[in-house]
Order: C-alpha cells, then sequence, then structure tokens
C-alpha cells in the first residue's frame, strides 16, 4: 500500500511539476528561514552553557539608586565575594575580575591591550579549556594566561609557553611576565572571555586596595555547595550594604543581589556596566514572529496550491471510492503526499541554510558566529520533525477533508466542485500580502531611520575631528604644537576625557537636601570652543582659572531639570565632597550611543598639565598626509605607543551598527516575503488562467480589448491588495510606533509618508510578478484558447 502511495505520489508531483517545484521552494525558503532564526535564539539562549559549573556559579551584583530610579549595576565592592566565601560555608569559591589598559610588547611588536586580572580559582570555577598549560597557571604572580589567538599574535607559530612578555601599565609601571599557559580557541557561545590573564595580585602593584569597599571589581563571581543554597546565601548580602555605604557615603547601594552565570548576559540589556550583552527579549520575540509570519506564508501557498489543483484529482478519488478506499485511506494518502513533498523542502531549505541564509545572517549579526550542524545539534533535530510533520498537516489536512470527501456520483457526472474554495483562497492571499506589507514598509521606515541617525545632531560637532591620546603632559604639548603646523589642521584642543569614551565616570552631586547621580566630564575651555558645546546660559570656563578648575562646573539642561534649576547658573552644589559653583548651562549632547536617553552630565574644567586627549579639528578627514605626518611625530615622544588615531564620530560605531543590522535584517526578511508571495501569486494565477483559458478566448471573440482582459485578470488582485492594505498597514503603523517608542530614544517622526509607499512597492511587485502571464493571456490567439478542451 504505502509502496503504491509513493508511487501516486510521486506520480502527481512529476505531472504537476512546475508548481510542485514553485510550492516546494516557498516552504523550503520559510524552514531555511525558521532555521536560521532557531539557531540565532539558541544561540542566545546558550551562552556560558559550556561551563560545568554554571548552575552553582552566581555573580554578585549591585543596586543602586540613580536620580529617584532603582537600577541593576553589575558590579560588586571588591572585597565583597571574598567575604562572602570567608564567611558562609556554602561558597566553595570566590572570583573576582578586574580590566586595566596596558601596552603589551614583543620583539617589535607594540599593542593597546586590555588585562584582565583574576584570582588564581578562575580555571577551576570556569571551564575555559588550556591548550597548554593547567589549570594552576594563575597561581604565580608572574605568569600570565594568553588566548589562542593572542599566543598567535605574539609569537605566530613558534611555542609561546614559558617564552616572556613586556607590559606597561599607567605609561610608568613595566613588568614582564611568564607566559604560564594557553587557552585553547574559545566556544562560539561565551559571553565573556580574554586576551591576556594575569593574577589579581597586581592590583597592589597598581596602586589599588583590593580590601577598600570603594574599589569596584569589574566582575565578582562566587560557586556555590549547590544551586539550591542561593538564597541562603542571598539572605547574607544585607550586611554587606551598610559596610559600603559606610565607607563611601557618597555612592550608596540599596542591595546586593545574585545573578546565575547563565543568566548574565540574558539581563546585560537591563544591567549598567554588563559584562556581556545579548539582544533584549523584545528583539527575540521579533525575531521569532518574523519567521512564524515567513513559515505561515510558505504554508499558505501550500494550501492555496492543494485547493487549485483538486479539481484534476476528482476522477482519481472517485475510482479509488469505487474500488473500496476509505476516506481515512484517502486522507493518510493526501497527507503523505505533503509529508514528502515538505521533506523535499527539508532538502532544499539544508542548501539554502547552508550556502545563503546562514552566511548573510552571519554578514549581518557580525559580532557572533552561528554554525550550522544538523545531525549534532538534538534540539535542531527536534524542531526539524515538528516543523516538518507541523506544516505537512496544518497546511494540507484542510485541503485533504475536502478532497477526499467529495461525492462518488457527482464526480462521474462532472457536477463536483469543492465549495468554500475561493472564499479560503482569497483569505490567505490577503494575509500574505499583509505579512508583505508588514516587512516591506519596516524595512523602508528603519532604512529611512538609519539614515536619520547616521545626521542626528547629537549637539556638538563630532565631524573632521580627529582624536589622538597622549601619555603624559611632554608629549601632549610636544603633539599639540607639531599638529598646529600642519597646514591640514584648523585648530587643536585638550582634555583629559573624550566626549563618548568617559569610562562611565559617575558621580553624587548634591544640592540643598537632594542627591542626584551624574557622568563626569573634565574637559578645557578650548574643547567646548571646538566642539562648539552650546552654552545657553552663563559662561565657558575661564582659561588658566585655578578658581575655575577648583570651584566651577558647568552642568547640561537634564542635569538641571532634575535638580528642578530654571536658571542654575550662580547656584551652590557639592561634587565629590566638594564645593562648587554652577558657572554655565550647556544645552544637552549625546556623549553615548543612540539607544540610551542622554543623561545627567557635569563638566569639569581641566588643568591644563592633566591634558591627555588632543582633540583636532581638520580640514579633511581622509588627509593621508597628516596622518602620516602625525605618525611619525608621535615615533618620536611616544615610541613604544602604537599610534591610534580615531575620529569623534568613531564612538557612535555601536549605534550605527546596530540601526544597519536591523536595517538590514528587516531588508532580507522583506525580500524574502515578497518572494514567497510572489511564487504562490505566480503560481495562483497561472492555474487560474490555465483554467479560463476559454472564458478568456470566447471574450476575445465576442470583442474584449486587451486593457479589458487585463482589468478581467487583475481586477480581483488589486482588490486583494488593498483590502489587505487596510486591515494590515494601520497595524504595522502602531506597531513600528510602539517599537521605534520602545527601543529609540531618538527615532525619525513618523508619518503615513512611508505607508504609502509599501502600499506602492506591493503593488509594483505584484504587477511585475504576473504581468508577464497576464500579458502572454490577453494577447493569446483565441482559435489557440477555444481548442484548449
Amino acid at each position: 500500500m504505502i509502496k503504491n502511495y509513493l508511487k501516486v505520489a510521486f506520480r502527481n508531483i512529476r505531472k504537476q511539476g512546475f508548481y510542485a517545484l514553485f510550492n516546494s521552494l516557498g516552504i523550503a525558503m520559510g524552514i531555511a528561514c525558521s532555521i536560521v532564526i532557531y539557531l540565532i535564539i539558541q544561540h542566545q539562549q546558550s551562552l556560558d552553557d559550556f561551563h560545568k559549573n554554571a548552575p552553582e556559579i552566581f555573580a554578585v551584583n549591585e543596586m543602586r539608586l540613580t536620580n529617584g530610579v532603582s537600577e541593576y549595576e553589575f558590579r560588586s565592592p571588591l572585597p565583597l565575594a571574598a567575604a562572602l566565601k570567608a564567611n558562609s560555608p556554602l561558597v566553595t569559591s570566590a572570583v573576582r575580575m578586574y580590566s586595566t589598559p596596558a601596552i603589551a610588547k614583543q620583539g617589535d611588536g607594540v599593542f593597546n591591550e586590555t588585562i584582565k586580572l583574576a584570582d588564581d580559582d578562575f580555571f577551576k570555577m570556569f571551564s575555559f579549556q588550556l591548550k597548554e598549560g593547567d589549570a594552576d597557571a594563575l597561581k604565580d604572580p608572574s605568569g600570565m594566561v594568553l588566548s589562542y589567538e593572542a599566543a598567535k599574535k605574539y609569537f605566530g607559530n613558534s611555542a609561546a609557553l614559558g617564552k616572556q612578555l613586556s607590559i606597561i601599565f599607567n605609561d610608568s609601571l613595566k613588568r614582564t611576565f611568564t607566559v604560564t599557559a594557553i587557552a585553547a580557541p574559545f566556544p562560539d557561545n561565551a559571553s565573556f572571555t580574554f586576551s591576556l590573564l594575569t593574577n589579581i595580585a597586581l592590583l597592589k602593584e597598581l596602586g589599588k586596595d583590593e580590601t577598600n569597599w570603594k574599589l569596584p571589581a569589574e566582575a565578582s563571581f562566587i560557586q556555590l555547595k549547590s544551586a539550591g543554597s542561593k538564597a541562603q546565601v542571598a539572605s547574607l548580602l544585607d550586611k554587606y550594604v551598610k559596610e559600603h555605604n559606610d565607607a563611601d557615603p557618597d555612592n550608596k547601594v540599596q542591595s546586593f543581589y545574585l545573578d546565575n552565570l547563565k543568566d548574565v548576559p540574558k539581563h546585560g540589556y537591563y544591567t549598567r556596566n554588563p559584562l556581556a550583552i545579548t539582544s533584549p527579549p523584545v528583539a527575540i520575540l521579533i525575531l521569532s514572529i518574523l519567521a512564524f509570519m515567513v513559515l505561515c506564508m510558505a504554508c499558505f501557498n501550500f494550501t492555496n496550491y492543494a485547493l487549485s489543483t483538486s479539481t484534476t484529482r476528482f476522477k482519481e478519488i472517485g475510482v479509488r471510492k469505487v474500488l473500496g478506499s476509505s476516506r481515512k485511506q484517502l486522507l493518510l494518502q493526501f497527507l503523505g503526499e505533503n509529508l514528502l513533498i515538505s521533506l523535499i523542502a527539508l532538502g532544499l531549505a539544508f542548501l539554502l541554510t547552508q550556502f545563503l541564509f546562514l552566511p548573510i545572517a552571519n554578514k549581518i549579526f557580525d559580532y557572533q558566529h552561528i554554525s550550522f550542524n544538523p545531525f549534532y545539534n538534538k534540539g535542531l533535530i527536534i524542531f526539524l520533525l515538528l516543523l516538518v510533520v507541523g506544516i505537512a498537516v496544518l497546511s494540507g489536512l484542510y485541503p485533504a477533508l475536502r478532497i477526499s470527501g467529495v461525492n462518488t456520483i457527482k464526480v462521474f457526472k462532472n457536477k463536483q466542485n469543492v465549495k468554500g474554495n475561493k472564499t479560503l483562497t482569497r483569505t490567505l492571499m490577503i494575509l500574505q500580502f499583509g505579512f508583505s506589507l508588514c516587512t516591506i514598509g519596516a524595512s523602508i521606515i528603519t532604512a529611512e531611520n538609519a539614515e536619520f541617525l547616521r545626521h542626528l545632531d547629537v549637539g556638538y560637532q563630532k565631524d573632521k575631528i580627529l582624536v589622538l591620546k597622549a601619555d603624559n603632559e611632554s608629549s601632549f604639548q610636544f603633539l599639540k604644537n607639531t599638529a598646529l603646523k600642519h597646514p591640514e589642521v584648523l585648530s587643536v584642543a585638550g582634555s583629559q576625557d573624550q566626549i563618548g569614551r568617559t569610562g562611565n565616570q559617575s558621580s553624587i552631586l548634591k544640592y540643598e537636601n537632594s542627591q542626584f547621580s551624574s557622568d563626569v566630564m573634565n574637559v578645557s575651555p578650548a574643547y567646548i570652543d571646538l566642539l562648539k558645546l552650546k552654552i545657553i546660559a552663563g559662561r565657558n570656563f575661564l582659561t588658566d582659572s585655578k578658581n575655575d578648575i577648583d570651584h566651577s562646573i558647568i552642568v547640561n539642561k537634564k542635569l538641571a531639570g532634575l535638580m528642578n534649576l530654571v536658571k542654575p547658573v550662580g547656584k551652590k552644589v557639592r561634587l565629590d565632597g566638594r564645593e562648587y559653583e554652577i558657572a554655565g548651562l550647556v544645552d544637552d549632547f549625546n556623549y553615548e550611543h543612540f539607544f540610551k536617553k542622554i543623561g545627567p552630565c557635569v563638566l569639569k574644567m581641566n588643568a591644563a598639565n592633566n591634558n591627555r586627549v588632543l582633540s583636532i579639528n581638520v580640514k579633511n578627514e581622509n588627509s593621508a598626509s597628516l596622518k602620516n605626518y602625525l605618525h611619525t611625530e608621535w615615533r618620536k615622544v611616544m615610541p613604544d605607543k602604537p599610534f591610534e588615531a580615531t575620529f569623534q564620530e568613531e564612538v557612535y560605531d555601536i549605534s550605527y551598527a546596530e540601526s544597519r543590522r536591523t536595517k538590514e535584517l528587516l531588508f532580507s526578511i522583506a525580500v524574502l516575503t515578497i518572494i514567497i508571495s510572489s511564487i504562490g501569486l505566480f503560481a495562483q494565477l497561472a492555474l487560474n488562467i490555465a483554467k479560463r483559458t476559454k472564458e478568456i478566448g470566447t471574450r476575445k471573440v465576442l470583442g474584449a480589448s486587451f486593457f479589458q482582459i487585463t482589468r478581467l485578470m487583475t481586477k480581483e488582485l488589486f482588490f486583494l491588495i488593498i483590502f489587505s492594505a487596510i486591515i494590515f498597514l494601520p497595524l504595522l503603523f502602531f506597531g513600528i510606533k510602539n517599537l521605534f517608542d520602545l527601543s529609540y530614544p531618538y527615532h525619525i517622526p513618523l508619518n503615513g509618508g512611508f505607508l504609502i509607499l509599501t502600499l506602492g512597492v506591493m503593488i509594483a511587485v505584484a504587477l511585475l510578478t504576473v504581468g508577464s502571464l497576464i500579458y502572454k493571456s490577453a494577447i493569446a490567439n483565441p482559435v489557440k484558447s477555444l481548442r484548449t478542451e
């Protein structure tokens, strides 16, 4: 029986080869899209799963009240983790991490690096594999562990173990480390890694007291005897809140809390200073919805195809019923054929995933690498089995029920038809057009928004500002003087901080009986002038004014608003335990990425001898002669430091990259939905024309013109598109508005213009898809049309 079913199934597929191929291709695209999005979500959910002790490892974080709002922060005082280990038998291990910038030298190579410091239990707590060396590699304070990539970078293909590496910290402390271990390449699902790692005992040499409750660790992890003891250990944290707040009364915390290692990247989006970050839950939800929409469109094509071709199988069904086939057997046959088509589509989906969809996804999400190994991914195998069976059953069950229920007598009298087909087909086409309209519209508006962010007024001049960082006062002054001699340089200003790269220097500002958390930047008067920050009240700092250095600050509008000060100039405040007078009010400027609202900010005047950052206003950003000139001069005063010149606009690279990813993702999905809906529309119209060939010929014989035939064939198409637009475009507008308001503090103003453009694109795509079919049908010889019977 099964052999016979397969024979009939292949015969029908071969008979309707053109339409079956289109149908399978549409389903394959839907499955491939689902595979890629499943892999992306699986990757996000599996971060840090490779750590064997992950269920028992918890980060110790803090919660603080920031301007009246409770805020999660991924940090805690350096002594806290060690105190928990010392005072609780439930804590078996504690590892703190701390990062510091440095310069690494090996032979002629000089590189800027971020050195990570950690306790010596690091490799016992975390399951990072070592290619060479052992888990005790960090016990030697003079030892250093290199990542696999860092070992290649510094020592090439030669053996790195036992070799020495020179590191310069803070431009003065020079240390030579021995390579005690080399890490194996990190797993793709590692949320945090390292390049150069050494013992945290180095903090003492860096002038840091690890018993100081004011000093925060980059990360503090504890390992418990069991995950179930989390609540008991968490109850011990309250007593350390007072210890921290007594030591640092200007920077109090509300509480400390524990976060499991596997949840750290998931919560990173909502946490300040996260160690690792993934996409927000809303992004995962949107990806899932997009995959569902694409898959539904492919299934709609499947259902429409089955309904449209059902009349060609009435006699086959009638004969089978006369010969004794039950309805159950017919249902199994039709569902088996659907399953066969789904399996063929699955094979095509594997090819599309491997060679098209996944490379595009990895290019869009360039911060992670997703691999496709279907036979080694149990979760994916189960997902695909359920998906294929689901597609076969859900998209084919209704046509199978309707077709298998035909009346045998009516079949042989040629009076059988399947009522309700047209209504269902129209409904599915409306849904298809609606989904396509949504993805096309979303793609259009996100592309416009990406361009809007690219040219967003950030409150200062960010173009044509070249930034260098000197290591001391003399090198700064030398570079400043030499830069001014170059004809491409318009002006130079110095500062300690660079807007957009302040390192989150947050301080507590007190006014009367209230206190506020604010970011602080140390700048010179010339820096404010060079970047054209808008002073809207008061004045700029006075050059070389000792009084302004010690007692004056400038605040932004956001901070003045939080303080409820309409006229803040002249008001006295306390900052970091010292009294200051507000000398000026500056308009708000964006000093972080565009996905974060402008926060309260204080500008402090930097002493001239503390200037390290050179901001150079240039005529031409692409001047090779200027960069070569500065590089040559740099080598004269800082031969041991790598030359790094960046442009001020690069601080927004994270914003530009994120908006680019969103734009490219939605554009790819839009193209996919257009292709799938076009496949369905083309196949549907081709079948419809084939059924109406004699009608079209008759109309032409009776005098119907080319335009009348064209109108006849496109009338329903336009009706379906307009009807779907009436339903879906308002939903799209409100959905995009809410999404933008949730994700972008600053975004393009929304109006109905992009909806009209979306509808125009959809109509154009539909006409291009079916234009050739309609044209051939309208100009066909009616004599040939009337002979088709």
